[in-house]
């Protein structure tokens, strides 16, 4: 199992305690995009979502119940962060275009919603290159994305409880 961690550290309470606060950034994610039944992009990144989690995209694959979980949410804040730029809210994802997109390239889909998601994200990143707002097809991944990753958690929740 490689290291969560970006930094060298190969602590595994360090990994423990990063894979548990981007566990809690995830659902944190979904219950503040469910109050607006959408994926927005107007979130605070300076200070709730501070980390760079694409950077971690490709190494939550430590064989845990959460991994998909988690690795879906990186891609719906990924989402919301470039739904900040097209929506003229914010930016804090084009300085990280290149490194978003390499990672991106990275990815390894487990199943056809994450690669239908992983692909709308890709679609985004390829906008926001060619310095173009969210087109049609952003628009309705978006829609897509909200329905069958946020409101999913929502009622697999439910079903649960």
């Amino acid at each position: 199992m490689q290291s969560l961690r970006t930094d060298g550290s190969q602590r595994e309470d360090d990994d423990d305690a990063l894979y548990k606060r981007v566990l809690k950034d995830v659902c944190f994610l979904y219950h503040e995009l469910a109050d607006y039944r959408h994926i927005m992009g107007d979130l605070d990144y300076a200070n709730d979502y501070s980390i760079h989690y694409w950077e971690l995209l490709n190494r939550v694959d430590t064989g845990r119940v959460d991994d998909r979980f988690i690795r879906g949410g990186i891609l719906i804040l990924m989402l919301a962060m470039l739904q900040d730029v097209f929506d003229g809210s914010g930016d804090s994802i084009s300085k990280h275009r290149a490194a978003a997109t390499k990672a991106l390239a990275e990815f390894i889909p487990e199943d056809k919603d994450m690669l239908r998601l992983g692909d709308a994200v890709a679609h985004g990143l390829q906008l926001l290159a060619e310095s173009r707002i969210g087109d049609d097809r952003f628009n309705s991944d978006v829609c897509w994305a909200y329905q069958a990753f946020v409101r999913k958690y929502f009622v697999d929740a439910s079903l649960e409880g």
